[in-house]
């Protein structure tokens, strides 16, 4: 008896292998379309290259730029993956994209030249690994001073209450720095933008400052509250304030950009810029600037940014550049047949046949 229930334990236990044995050979489905259809391939898997962009904060018109940034190169080059991080200002954007944390990010040439050259807020912070990818957007500055004070030249402003622009920030810095230049000495008034505009309002101040693209609103703002004059340098002034700031660079505001003002402006300009670093392979770059400014890439970022779409590239690249562009803008640059000046190509810079 003990040997038949040992028979019949083994013959169960074949019978279960041979089961589990024709399940795993069952034939697949045909697929459809017939026996002789091929088999379905699977799509290429594609390398993902994950990167940060570093943009300005989320109330600022130039974060909806970075994000349309983003979306122009993940669409035109589906391997990289960006990620667009709100930043607190251009010195935090900086130190993300020096500290590998961001890999491109807003900036202006202002800050380009000093980080790049280890001058001013960057005399010791000098980064020489920093690169430019281009420029989208100038913005004067706008010396405003109200028509009540009978104030129609700039050197009329020495000993003058005057508010150089938000405390702390770049304007303020860069108008001091010209005045110095010139040896104008005004009464500053520290404020922020907005306490400014109330001191100018309430005449405890002849005027202030405001960069930006023209007509700005905080400018119109201003001549609602008191009639507002904008100053003008002379040709001569702007000269010397570039020879000592590169960056600062002469530029006009066309008369009547503004209803009160029916003459031509003379004045200086920043620039915006797209920083980043030599750790951005001379590849990627070249693809960025590529999808940014060729095609529906670049229809969408104008359209997120309309101010981009009043300038050319090359124009505004060769007229701002005063420090290292990458190595790809390089290489796109000279695709276009652009003959690129030598003091604006990176050593690592590698021709592409």
């Amino acid at each position: 008896m003990k040997n038949l229930t040992k028979i019949v334990a083994l013959l169960l236990a074949a019978v279960m292998m041979l089961a589990l044995c024709a399940c795993g050979q069952q034939t697949a489905p045909a697929p459809s379309g017939g026996s002789d259809a091929p088999a379905a391939t699977a799509a290429p898997r594609v390398e993902k290259k994950f990167m940060t962009i570093a943009a300005p904060p989320s109330t600022s018109a130039l974060y909806t730029y970075f994000v349309a940034i983003g979306k122009a190169i993940q669409d035109t080059y589906p391997e990289y993956n960006l990620t667009v991080s709100e930043s607190q200002g251009i010195a935090d954007i900086i130190n993300k994209i020096s500290n590998g944390d961001a890999i491109i990010g807003n900036s202006t040439t202002a800050a380009d030249y000093e980080l790049y050259f280890g001058t001013g807020s960057y005399a010791d912070k000098q980064n020489q690994d920093a690169r430019v990818l281009w420029y989208y957007d100038v913005t004067p500055i706008q010396i405003a001073v109200a028509v009540d004070t009978g104030i129609q030249d700039i050197y009329e402003l020495e000993g003058q209450k005057f508010n150089p622009g938000a405390t702390g920030g770049a304007t303020a810095q860069a108008v001091t720095n010209a005045f110095a230049v010139l040896g104008l000495q005004p009464a500053y008034f520290e404020a922020t933008q907005g306490d400014a505009a109330d001191a100018y309002g309430d005449r405890q101040i002849v005027g202030t400052t405001k960069q930006g693209s023209a007509p700005d609103s905080f400018v119109l703002q201003l001549n609602t509250a008191r009639d507002v004059r904008l100053l003008s340098f002379t040709d001569e002034d702007l000269a010397k304030i570039a020879e000592q700031y590169p960056y600062l660079t002469p530029t006009v505001i066309p008369a009547n950009t503004y209803d009160f003002a029916d003459y031509d402006v003379k004045t200086f300009q920043v620039v915006g810029s797209v920083q980043t670093t030599t750790e951005l392979p001379q590849e990627d770059g070249y693809k960025f600037i590529k999808a940014v400014f060729e095609g529906s890439g670049y229809d969408s970022v104008v359209a997120a940014y309309p101010a981009t779409g009043k300038y050319d590239l090359v124009d505004l690249l060769l007229s701002s550049a005063c420090s290292k562009l990458h190595a790809g803008t390089v290489q796109y640059l000279t695709e276009l047949g652009v003959e690129v000046p030598a003091n604006l190509i990176p050593d690592e810079y590698v021709p592409v046949a």
